[in-house]
This record gives C-alpha cells, sequence and structure tokens, in this order.
C-alpha cells in the first residue's frame, strides 16, 4: 500500500510539475496572442507620444464578445467596436476579467464619453454615453488618464 501511495504522490508531482508551465505560457498567450493587427502603431493622443496595436471589432458576434474571456490587456493595446450607425451604445462588463476604461466617439472621432476604471464586478450594470456614439474604444485601466484622453479630443486611425 505504502508504494502505491508514493508512486501516486509521484504522479501528482510530476503533473504539477508539467501543468505550471503550461499554465504560465496560456496565461502569458491570453494576452499577447489574441490581437490581431488591424491597426499598429496608432497614437491616439496629441499629447502623448505612446502607439497602439487597436483590435477592431466590427461584426454582431465580435462585439458581443468584446474582451470577454480574455486574461489581460497589455499597456499598448486597445480595442474598437465600430458601428454603422451612431447611437447611445451601452456596454457591460459580463464575463470580463479585469478592469478597464471605455471611450466612446462620435462619428468625426471625437471623444463624448468616458468611464474610467470599469470593474468586472459591476457587471450586470450597463454603461451608456450621454450623447450618440459610432466608435467605442477599450484601454487598460487607467490608459485613458495617462495618455491625456479628454472629452472633445479628436482620434485618428
Amino acid at each position: 500500500m505504502a508504494r502505491k501511495s508514493t508512486a501516486l504522490w509521484i504522479l501528482a508531482a510530476g503533473l504539477i510539475v508539467i501543468a505550471l508551465p503550461l499554465m504560465y505560457v496560456q496565461s502569458k498567450n491570453d494576452c499577447t496572442q489574441v490581437y490581431r493587427d488591424d491597426l499598429s502603431n496608432v497614437r491616439l493622443s496629441p499629447s502623448s507620444e505612446d502607439r497602439f496595436q487597436i483590435e477592431v471589432v466590427d461584426t454582431i458576434d465580435e462585439r458581443v464578445m468584446g474582451l470577454s474571456g480574455r486574461s489581460c490587456i497589455k499597456t499598448n493595446q486597445a480595442m474598437l467596436f465600430s458601428f454603422e450607425l451612431a447611437d447611445k451604445h451601452s456596454f457591460w462588463m459580463k464575463d470580463m476579467k479585469f478592469p478597464i476604461d471605455i471611450v466612446w466617439l462620435d462619428s468625426d472621432k471625437k471623444i463624448v464619453y468616458i468611464v474610467e476604471n470599469v470593474e468586472p464586478r459591476s457587471y450586470p450594470r450597463t454603461y451608456t454615453p450621454n450623447t450618440n456614439a459610432q466608435y467605442v474604444l477599450e484601454l487598460k485601466s487607467g490608459r485613458s488618464s495617462e495618455i491625456g484622453l479628454k472629452l472633445g479630443n479628436a482620434l485618428s486611425w
């Protein structure tokens, strides 16, 4: 019985030794591999030299999924929701695992509304601008103020 117990412990330890590096690689890749290279090297603010890799989501399925289920977003990454029509597009934090800043832009790409540090635990609350927007940008929490995004700023991509 002691041999069987020892063998089980050795097997369990071996599985842990194998699984931990795989878990690290998976969590690391969740943040770096999920972004398509839709728009790269984009400067979002005239007051900042920071450049962003932006994933554009413009289909219904992509918009519904958004950043949900992903483990992180890097400081130089963003997701841009592009809508056919300007409207008061609402967002929520369903299945989110990290906080974000949400920035709404009108059809001229001017910032019309910003909500910073939106936490996953805020779900099912929704966030809605007070005016119509055609684009919505999601950034790592705190980045919008770090790079100086303000109401009225015009972005370009």
